[in-house]
Parts: C-alpha cells; sequence; structure tokens
C-alpha cells in the first residue's frame, strides 16, 4: 500500500497554520494504487487504462471502482454538514480528484467516470457542492 504523500501533508500545512487546524491524513484517500505500472512515466501507461480498469484491477494494483469504494468509505465517516459549514478542507492532488468529486457531489460510479465539468487547473481550490442528504 502507498504511504500518504509528503508533497500532500506539506501542501496543507500552512492552510491548517492559517485557519488554526490540524492536517490529518486519511488513508481512504491515497491515490491509486497502480501496482506493477505504478513507477512508470504517465508516458508509458497504457492508454486504455482509465477503460479497462473500471472494475478489473491493474495488476498488483487496484481498479478504479476499488478507488470509488474507497472514497466512498470515507465520505461516509465525514460528519453531517461537515463540510457545508466550511469546516473541511481536502488538499489532494490530481491524480483520482476526479473520483473523489464524483463520490461527494453525488453522480455515480459510472456517471463520474463520463462526467467531464471537473477539470481544475494546477495549484486551484475546487469548490465541491455535497449533497444534503
Amino acid at each position: 500500500p502507498f504511504l500518504p504523500a509528503l508533497r500532500t501533508r506539506q501542501t496543507a500545512q500552512p492552510l491548517a497554520n492559517r485557519l488554526g487546524g490540524l492536517v490529518t491524513v486519511d488513508a481512504a484517500l491515497i491515490e491509486v494504487d497502480l501496482g506493477d505500472l505504478q513507477d512508470l512515466p504517465k508516458a508509458d501507461l497504457p492508454r486504455n487504462l482509465r477503460k479497462a480498469h473500471q472494475r478489473l484491477p491493474v495488476p498488483g494494483g487496484e481498479s478504479l471502482f476499488g478507488v470509488w469504494t474507497r472514497f466512498c468509505v470515507f465520505a461516509d465517516r465525514i460528519a453531517p454538514g461537515t463540510a457545508q459549514r466550511g469546516d473541511l478542507a481536502l488538499v489532494r492532488h490530481y491524480g483520482s480528484n476526479r473520483m473523489l468529486w464524483g463520490v461527494l457531489s453525488g453522480p455515480s460510479f459510472e456517471g463520474t467516470l463520463q462526467h467531464r465539468s471537473y477539470a481544475p487547473e494546477t495549484g486551484s481550490v475546487a469548490s465541491i457542492p455535497m449533497p444534503t442528504g
């Protein structure tokens, strides 16, 4: 399994310091486990990775549905209303953010894979409308 990214924690710390919060690492939010493909340069990854591994795990890793399931576990643990009050900031790097966006904003797994509205710029802040019930 992956260890939570040091770079992500370093990115979150100044925000936590400014707001008087804590940086908490949640294992459910780690990046996609690419298994045997993990150390390949992005250009060398199979072009059909998202299509071929929706439900079939990457050799030695996980499927996109596995990522979806982990993120659902996280979403189920968020206290009702936390994000609406502004008590929650998620600091992540791009890899699986579209999947997290889908879990938090409501589309199904399949809907998230087809949705194209989530495309933040590098270094940007994205607000995710949370379902209310």
